[in-house]
């Protein structure tokens, strides 16, 4: 449950911007197209939540 609250709180803090942010560009360096945000949000909060 502590786990939850602590990715809800991430979520809006201007790191979890940036994160999405360099996701983004380095998903699109490495497939060479572009995933919408929701998709890249959930990316970043999936690794995230691994460490």
């Amino acid at each position: 449950m502590d786990l939850e609250k602590a990715l809800r709180r991430y979520r809006e803090t201007e790191i979890f911007s940036i994160d999405c942010q360099n996701k983004k560009e380095t998903f699109f360096a490495k497939y060479a197209f572009l995933t919408d945000d929701l998709t890249i949000e959930r990316m970043v909060l999936a690794e995230k939540k691994q460490e």
